[in-house]
């Protein structure tokens, strides 16, 4: 992990887009941590096959450990999911696709992106495109590891409309 996070971090604050992944599903909370390593390392945790191997099994294992080590190392006081705009198509790369209005905010990295995934699987749907969820295997292994829920119905969720 990075030493910015580690020596000189008393919390941290995981502000994240909502976005398709092509592989993962969805790319949120957790999988935004991939941040956290820094670029020379990075060779160290995926190995010579370079991406290929942090996304094996669409990251499910790789991105759950990672947010678990650094949930021990530094306390994240807040999620923030910027999902003003969102896209639900050939990301995690290009613009936004669609408006969403939506600023979500949690204390719970699955739970958010859990959100994250049905927005995007609704928008897919709308136009006939094949489901993402089944890719998002990263939120289903930290829901298990006890990193957070992936269930709805735990959820209290309030919308409040800003306009």
């Amino acid at each position: 992990l990075t030493t910015i996070l580690t020596r000189h971090s008393d919390y941290m604050i995981n502000l994240s887009v909502m976005k398709h992944h092509f592989i993962a599903g969805v790319t949120g909370a957790l999988k935004n941590l991939y941040g956290c390593i820094p670029l020379l390392d990075r060779p160290l945790l995926i190995g010579p096959c370079g991406l290929i191997r942090f996304h094996l099994d669409g990251g499910a294992r790789c991105i759950a450990e990672l947010n678990d080590i650094v949930s021990r190392t530094v306390p994240t006081i807040l999620y923030v999911c910027d999902a003003l705009m969102g896209s639900y198509s050939k990301g995690p790369w290009g613009p936004p696709q669609w408006v969403q209005n939506e600023i979500v905010l949690s204390n719970d990295p699955v739970a958010l992106d859990t959100i994250s995934l049905y927005r995007i699987e609704k928008r897919r749907r709308s136009l006939g495109m094949p489901p993402v969820i089944g890719n998002a295997g990263h939120v289903r292994t930290a829901a298990l590891m006890g990193l957070g829920t992936n269930n709805m119905n735990n959820m209290d969720i309030i919308y409040k409309n800003m306009v």
